[in-house]
């Protein structure tokens, strides 16, 4: 059983290593060898090949003394590099930016509430037939509603 899980391991790894060297950037391809070098390499010696492949292309993380950070990491894992927004689409209710939409929106619209009732306060005469309006109701005989949000 163990000699099947080594075989195994090494199959995956061979695998592994080709991929990753099939689908890497330029950057990767130490020593001036080019890709078709070491998917060759990998190919016709499989283990060591693969093994070096991945020397190579980590060659930085295992050099550094310094401690590895996340965008280090990142960096040398070849990781998407997120910036300050996520690019993932965000609920509405965990949108800071929409949630500050809607609260000024709120603020606006209680405002131009307070204004209107202050208006029909102040001109007692002008406030008759907006009040009509607010009182209108649709067709089943229900007072109108505008939703949650107005």
């Amino acid at each position: 059983m163990p000699r099947v899980l080594i075989i195994l391991f090494c199959i995956a790894l061979v695998i592994y290593a080709l991929i990753d060297c099939a689908n890497a950037d330029k950057q990767y391809f130490s020593a001036r060898v080019p890709k078709i070098a070491w998917l060759a390499l990998i190919v016709l010696l499989p283990l060591l090949g693969a093994v070096l492949w991945l020397l190579f292309k980590y060659k930085e993380v295992l050099r550094s003394n310094k401690p590895l950070t996340s965008p280090d990491l990142n960096r040398s894992f070849n990781f998407p590099r997120q910036s300050g927004k996520n690019s993932a689409p965000v609920a509405p209710d965990d949108d800071p930016e929409f949630l500050s939409r809607l609260e000024a929106q709120n603020r606006r619209r209680a405002y131009e509430q307070r204004k209107a009732e202050e208006n029909e306060q102040n001109n007692p005469q002008n406030s008759a037939k907006p009040t009509e309006k607010k009182k209108a109701k649709d067709d089943k005989g229900e007072p109108e509603s505008k939703g949650l949000y107005g």
